[in-house]
């Protein structure tokens, strides 16, 4: 769509059609980001050797989204029975952590935060389900997580508006999952938890040719919960 947009010589607000291929595939962006020293979740495909593990390993759609599909695997017998009914699937470790998003608007290889999120996920035996997200619950994370954004966007200047990066937080500090090129979940948080129109931001990044300047510093926690 966003390709189509382009070709018709149309005015596009959002993110560069060569970005979105990238950040739809898990392992590209693993590798993306591994290039440019970014921590990042190992991720290889089933055939590859697999990345060491103590605490086992995730399965899921290389092109997934959310958490379909995503499957936990306590052992390597149980991989081999899970990776088969999995189209595309890809291999990463299992990481002990917080899982959170960032809520980032885009321009030109430039960002700025909008939402420090803590995700709300459940693990019901083997598999994970999404319930939502706790916007602007990391701010203490702030500086730390300043700084994984500006590395992100800068090895995809390609990234425009509204995009959301997923990380686990551990206590070595974030480690990216995957980049969403769009509106995520947590965006539905986002006024009642800044008091900025987000949307107002998107068309004067676009009008003003620059990220606008926020303050964040009176921002609360918002939960969005799905139902």
């Amino acid at each position: 769509v966003t390709r189509t947009i382009l070709d018709e010589k149309k005015t596009l607000l959002a993110s560069h059609p060569d970005v979105i291929a990238t950040t739809a595939s898990k392992l590209a962006t693993c590798e993306l980001l591994k290039r440019s020293t970014i921590p990042v979740i190992p991720t290889c495909r089933s055939g590859s050797d697999l990345p060491r593990s103590e605490d086992g390993w995730i399965v899921k759609p290389d092109k997934g989204v959310g958490c379909d599909q995503v499957v936990y695997c306590e052992t390597r017998m149980g991989l081999d029975q899970v990776i088969p009914q999995i189209p595309d699937a890809v291999i990463q470790p299992y990481i002990k952590g917080m899982p959170a998003s960032l809520s980032l608007l885009c321009r030109q290889g430039k960002t700025i935060v909008l939402g420090y999120n803590e995700q709300l996920i459940k693990q019901q035996q083997n598999f994970f389900y999404y319930s939502g997200s706790r916007v602007n619950a990391l701010v203490e994370y702030k500086n730390e997580l300043d700084q994984l954004a500006n590395a992100v966007v800068a090895v995809l200047p390609g990234l425009w508006g509204f995009v959301g990066v997923d990380f686990i937080m551990t206590a070595q500090g974030p480690v990216v999952v995957e980049i969403n090129p769009r509106l995520t979940t947590s965006y539905a948080g986002l006024r009642e938890s800044t008091g900025i129109n987000p949307a107002g931001l998107l068309m004067d990044t676009f009008l003003q040719k620059r990220l606008p300047q926020i303050d964040l510093s009176n921002c609360k926690a918002v939960d969005t919960l799905l139902t």
